[in-house]
């Protein structure tokens, strides 16, 4: 009887007998996807359960039937041929091509962000996922990536050691960087199963790799790319940074302009007004210890404006 009520020619002509007792069951539809590898590819199986009770495939009758062994009986459950139609219709533009009799299969260069992106989306919509445990070749892990952050300050510049653990499962700088040189968001683990980079994540790093110079094992970034160190550490489950660090952070956190310098009283000569702001402009480069350039056309003064600083410094 269950057979027959998935053919759909045959279930319109289902007939039961009047000594049975058919038991009616109404229940909500829950979508399942059964998944598993089959000649390297994933296979999806799409079930519909009601409460206790499956079918394959979207209704094709308005009702299901299940048997009890050894009770003259019969279980008819009112089947919700709208609402399944509906979480087909999810799984066919989550990426899924069809096969037939509720089967599906993806493309394998697509088959690890379905994966790690369409599922999500499909469980947020109310499918249970089965079987994802057992897969090998297409083995994803789902775990929140913790981000362990070091920074230590050196002559003028940090350096950073950096280390992201997927569920323990450690990723070095050098893998992380490889990973995101791809443009992809997707990164390789030593077990063997690719996890998801965060999206936000990913600007953040890339600026990351693309500014600081990597030295074994580490990121080097000057002093004035402290904002993107900070927007990194915002980030970072385990941080630890020295106390020069933690200074200067709160130093450039409470600037509020660049201080008019006082011009040293053995400067023999009156600055103007501009070179007066270039003096100004150098010292605070020097005190929150950035480099610069002082860069103006000739006879403007650049020499009396770097006197002047020298003198600062005697």
């Amino acid at each position: 009887l269950q057979k027959l009520s998935h053919k759909a020619e045959l279930a319109r002509h289902i007939e039961l007998d009047e000594k049975l007792e058919v038991i009616d069951i109404i229940e909500e539809v829950a979508p399942q996807l059964y998944l598993q590898e089959q000649a390297g590819e994933l296979l999806i199986e799409l079930r519909f359960a009601y409460s206790q009770y499956e079918f394959s495939g979207k209704a094709v009758t308005e009702f299901g039937y299940q048997t009890e062994k050894g009770k003259n009986r019969v279980l008819r459950i009112k089947r919700a041929a709208d609402d399944e139609a509906a979480y087909e219709a999810l799984v066919l533009n989550s990426g899924a091509t069809p096969l037939g009799n509720g089967l599906y299969t993806i493309d394998s260069e697509e088959t690890i962000p379905w994966l790690l992106d369409a599922t999500n989306h499909l469980v947020e919509a109310g499918f249970v996922l089965h079987g994802e445990q057992a897969i090998d070749k297409f083995k994803v892990r789902r775990a929140t990536p913790q981000i362990k952050l070091e920074v230590k300050s050196q002559i003028d510049w940090f350096d950073l050691k950096l280390m992201v653990d997927f569920d323990g499962i450690e990723v070095s700088l050098a893998e992380l960087k490889k990973a995101i040189s791809k443009g992809k968001p997707y990164i390789r683990l030593s077990d063997g199963s690719t996890a998801r980079i965060p999206d936000h994540w990913l600007h953040k790093f890339q600026h990351l790799v693309q500014l600081g110079k990597t030295e074994k094992g580490t990121i080097q970034l000057s002093r004035t790319q402290t904002t993107l160190i900070d927007a990194l550490a915002e980030e970072a489950n385990d941080l630890h940074s020295d106390p020069d660090y933690n200074a200067f952070v709160n130093k450039l956190k409470d600037f509020s302009g660049i201080k008019e310098a006082v011009v040293p009283s053995s400067l023999n000569g009156t600055l103007r007004p501009y070179q007066q702001t270039g003096l100004s402009w150098l010292l605070f480069l020097q005190d929150y210890r950035f480099g610069g350039c002082l860069a103006d056309d000739m006879g403007l003064g650049k020499t009396v404006q770097t006197l002047a600083l020298l003198l600062h410094e005697k």
